[in-house]
């Protein structure tokens, strides 16, 4: 299904009340991309006293860098995971008291709200998402587009270094719990 997105502009509408996301639980993947409940991947932003000698080589350690598997398929495998592993968590935080009933709209990774949210400002990018209800929650997965597909198929060196360089900085300012 298509649909036109006029800008920003052109909506005149209340804007939408939105609860404070708060934290419920948490899973790391390692390097394989395997799923383990826990945090011994979780990070945090350590910034340098001074930066005066910063030095960051974004391109160290690039050729042995390990890539993500387009062709694995994951969706939201991994969320659903974390649900099954936590199904008494989730029922206790999301449900109404006393019934069956959940408190929840949608389950759904949060950059994928991200792109929905910004499709009125940032309308050059296409998207394709599947929804699936079940009983009254609407769960939500992305899928790549032809175009994405393509740009990642063509992308020269340059570009992979470039994208690279993203992570490598992410890396320089992470440190582990």
């Amino acid at each position: 299904m298509n649909f036109p997105v006029k800008r920003a502009d052109h909506y005149d509408g209340r804007f939408p009340s939105f609860r404070k996301p708060s934290e419920i639980g948490f899973f790391s993947l390692d390097g394989e991309r395997k799923f383990h409940n826990d945090n011994h991947q979780m990070k945090y932003i350590s910034l340098p006293r001074s930066l005066k000698n910063v030095y960051m080589d974004l391109n160290a350690g690039y050729e042995n860098a390990i890539r993500k598997d387009f062709g694995k398929k994951e969706k939201i495998d991994i969320l659903l995971t974390w649900i099954l592993f936590h199904q008494e968590k989730v029922k206790h935080t999301f449900h109404v008291p006393n019934s069956n009933k959940p408190q929840i709209d949608f389950v759904c990774f949060r950059g994928l709200l991200t792109t929905i949210g910004t499709t009125i400002y940032e309308n050059k990018e296409d998207w394709l998402i599947c929804a699936t209800k079940f009983r009254s929650v609407i769960y939500l997965c992305a899928f790549d587009t032809e175009d994405h597909i393509h740009r990642r198929e063509t992308a020269t060196e340059r570009d992979k270094q470039m994208s690279a360089w993203g992570y490598k900085f992410e890396q320089y300012l992470a440190v582990g719990m």
